[in-house]
């Protein structure tokens, strides 16, 4: 009997993000955190973090507290990672790191916070965070690095690998921009080729195959015959946001399926004021009919009316401007989008489980997309 090969990416866990504050003490100019700004007087309190973290709990979400920047409000933040732990919940902190300090990472560690992911988009910040990285490490904190990889930085990658396995990070993951603002700032982001071109150069960045440390990559598109052709316990996600795997929630109750920023995700509930319908709102898969007014309809173009209509249903969640289906859709080079969380194996780091996903591998089957 063969055995089945479990999922080792990143789309198979349920994961929300609590919103704790839209603060923060960096300005980068691709960050979706511009875009997210919640009313100050608007804040969490004890009943509202009890309340969401049973209902996380009863269905098996993980947790990742975000921003902003978290750690302009300490306090806050580990008195939710206590509170979520209590009820054994795996409870993530996303940060910049500029604030993080040893005094931060005991008390992170006391919180019950067992992962810290820092946003590392280049060498300065890599060398700026080294030592925080060595002591959580130290403390038995799982610490890792996020980067969004762009021209700028790619040929840092080597440099900021070097510091991070001597630091002992666990793991490391690399995003693709996503640009925001207005509809004329979505031509900034790399095109299908850019993307996969960095792509291609990431993997021969030095160190990076075969590293001690788990290194995870978004491929963000994929030719369409290689995602349909893996086995079912191998596929990626779609959307994401369509399934409620991944959630995003603010203080004032309000639940988004997917979506950075809010203002362009899908509502699904608000936890504060209508309890019912958003316990509901889990385990319900949201259509194209549920879509934000204006998106409009599957333009006619997408032809594979199979892959458009029943796979990918229309686009995610992430609503940009008036687009009825994902920005990234490259569909004349048979290029498709798959969810933003949904994260590929450049090496497999400790554990030492899960396959190896090499872009050579994937993308080379396409030629060179136009």
């Amino acid at each position: 009997m063969t055995a089945v090969m479990p999922r080792r990416h990143g789309g198979s866990a349920r994961l929300a993000t609590i919103f704790l504050t839209s603060d923060c003490n960096m300005h980068c100019s691709y960050c979706y955190a511009l875009e997210n700004k919640f009313d100050s007087s608007t804040s969490w309190n004890t009943d509202s973090f009890e309340s969401i973290l049973d209902l996380l709990a009863e269905n098996s979400y993980q947790l990742s507290i975000g921003g902003g920047e978290p750690l302009t409000h300490p306090d806050l933040a580990y008195a939710l990672a206590e509170k979520s732990s209590k009820r054994k919940i795996k409870t993530a902190l996303l940060t910049n790191g500029v604030l993080l300090n040893e005094s931060l990472l005991i008390k992170a560690k006391k919180a019950g916070i067992q992962w810290i992911q820092i946003s590392m988009d280049s060498l300065e910040q890599a060398k700026r965070c080294a030592a925080a990285i060595k002591i959580g490490h130290e403390l038995g904190i799982r610490m890792a690095a996020g980067t969004v990889m762009i021209e700028e930085n790619i040929k840092a990658l080597g440099d900021i690998h070097n510091i991070l396995i001597e630091n002992n990070a666990f793991g490391w993951r690399i995003f693709r921009m996503t640009p925001l603002g207005s509809q004329q700032n979505l031509s900034e982001g790399s095109g299908s080729k850019q993307w996969i071109d960095l792509l291609l150069r990431m993997e021969e960045s030095p160190g990076l195959k075969g590293s001690p440390m788990q290194i995870r990559y978004e491929p963000s598109i994929l030719p369409i015959e290689w995602l349909v052709s893996l086995p079912s316990e191998m596929k990626l996600e779609i959307c994401g946001g369509r399934t409620s795997r991944r959630i995003f929630i603010y203080p004032d109750g309000k639940v988004y399926a997917c979506g950075l920023p809010s203002q362009r995700g899908k509502q699904i509930g608000n936890f504060l004021k209508n309890r019912d319908q958003f316990i509901s709102s889990l385990s319900k898969k949201h259509t194209i009919s549920q879509w934000p007014s204006g998106s409009g309809s599957l333009p006619d173009r997408l032809v594979d009316k199979n892959y458009c209509t029943r796979t990918c249903m229309g686009g995610c969640t992430q609503v940009r401007g008036k687009l009825a289906c994902d920005i990234r859709c490259d569909y004349k080079n048979r290029l498709v989008p798959v969810c933003c969380f949904e994260k590929l194996q450049l090496s497999r780091g400790p554990d030492r489980q899960g396959l190896i996903f090499y872009p050579s591998e994937i993308y080379n089957s396409i030629g060179s997309p136009t």
